[in-house]
């Protein structure tokens, strides 16, 4: 897949065409080399709660290295789920319902938890790695997604949300390397399909991210090219559809609702649509605080949606570490938007419809699965459930800015990244008590 030659005035291309290439290989391996490092200071660590139901992931993945691919809900008790042949019962039925493939790093190398932890860690942000570099003069999206902090810790424990994120953020990447390719083809049609194959084993709502490859259709010249772009879509809900068939059985939270609850529950929905209507545009605006849901007597739902701006759930970082990277994040994005930028109102009316049905999507799954109602706020969703959709938003950003050069960004995105990032390692470093 080459680039294709920048119509904008400010290209970053030189006469050779190679300038695009260079930034971009040389933004992917800073970026790996700066979140492995980080990354393995925080492993090596030990220290805070930052890991999302960590513990149900571990349990999920000792079960598939046990050799239990689809587990069964236990007789006696209908809240746990059979981790073996020998009938042994654990609750994790939230992680119960993922696919091998969402923990396909502790599968490769295996080991205990901090080993598996550090491939987890490799593996995945080397996938991040090679979306930015095969994003191209789009990778400032990519970019801007991955160094943010709350991505970070995502890709430092054996969770599937690391392969969530950094499969949908591969995924995008691919779909605007073809979108820049000079000749677009057969070729690209197969390596989108068996990518949205995969894509649909991460995670149900991630299905809707291979509809990202209708940005295409100006790049498929004949009409046989132009139907072949919906394959990829057929592919990833085929893929997921035949991984959720398995698991129909298991409810990801039974104690809020069990299956036949959900039943009841999607039926309510198709039957008053509206309500369901009301509850996206509930949860999009509703004031954090007054989601009363508590954890242990605590209230969770302001640091569940506070962590793009905290780095995780249970652990907030200061401000002097925060901030710094999220500016870099604001400058990628401007400036990201003045490099390149999709084309006409029908492209970018395809990422602001994908990202608008992926919000939708999760939060009519957080009412049926966990918060056991049909309409209303939807409550258990968070913010990091959207990582997968960030570069979808920020090619939305119009061009704001002209004539940026280069360097100056580049130099001025690593300094603030690599002192948040420095950060972050000393955070775990110190003893503060």
């Amino acid at each position: 897949m080459s680039a294709r030659h920048g119509s904008t005035k400010h290209s970053e291309q030189d006469s050779t065409g190679k300038t695009v290439p260079r930034f971009s290989a040389i933004s992917a391996i800073l970026y790996w080399l700066l979140t492995v490092v980080t990354g393995l200071t925080v492993i090596s660590t030990e220290k805070y709660a930052y890991q999302n139901d960590a513990s149900t992931h571990w349990f999920r993945v000792e079960q598939l290295r046990a050799g239990t691919i689809v587990p069964q809900v236990s007789q006696d008790f209908p809240e746990l789920v059979v981790t073996n042949d020998h009938g042994n019962v654990v609750s994790f039925n939230n992680t119960a319902v993922n696919s091998p493939f969402a923990y396909l790093p502790s599968l490769i190398i295996r080991g205990d938890y901090k080993t598996s932890s550090i491939a987890t860690l490799l593996i995945t942000s080397g996938i991040i790695a090679l979306a930015i570099y095969l994003a191209r003069e789009f990778r400032y999206a990519i970019l801007a997604t991955a160094i943010l902090p709350m991505t970070f810790f995502s890709l430092t424990f054996p969770t599937a949300d690391a392969m969530i994120n950094s499969f949908s953020l591969l995924f995008i990447a691919v779909v605007l390397c073809c979108y820049q390719s000079a000749r677009f083809g057969w070729l690209h049609i197969v390596i989108l399909s068996v990518l949205a194959a995969m894509l649909g084993q991460v995670k149900i709502t991630c299905i809707l991210i291979a509809f990202f490859v209708c940005v295409l259709l100006g790049k498929a010249k004949k009409i046989p090219l132009k139907m072949a772009l919906f394959l990829p879509v057929v592919m990833a809900i085929a893929s997921m559809a035949m991984w959720n068939r398995k698991v129909s059985n298991i409810a990801t939270a039974p104690s809020r609702a069990n299956i036949e609850k959900i039943g009841q529950l999607k039926n309510q929905m198709i039957a008053d649509p509206l309500s369901l209507i009301g509850s996206w545009f509930q949860t999009l605006f509703e004031p954090l605080n007054v989601d009363t849901e508590k954890i242990n007597g605590r209230l969770v739902n302001v640091s569940r949606n506070s962590q793009f701006f905290t780095g995780s759930e249970d652990m907030q970082l200061a401000n002097a570490v925060i901030i710094p990277v999220l500016l870099a994040i604001a400058i990628l994005v401007i400036v990201g938007a003045s490099q390149q930028h999709l084309q006409g109102w029908k492209e970018i009316a395809v990422p602001a419809l994908v990202s608008c049905a992926y919000f939708a999507a999760t939060c009519t799954a957080m009412l049926v699965a966990w918060a056991g109602k049909s309409s209303g706020y939807a409550s258990g969703i968070q913010n990091r459930y959207f990582v997968p959709i960030l570069p979808l938003l920020f090619l939305l950003v119009p061009r704001l800015v002209s004539g940026a050069r280069n360097r100056t960004v580049f130099a001025t995105v690593i300094a603030l990244t690599a002192f948040s990032y420095f950060g972050i390692a000393i955070s775990f470093l110190i003893d503060w008590k």
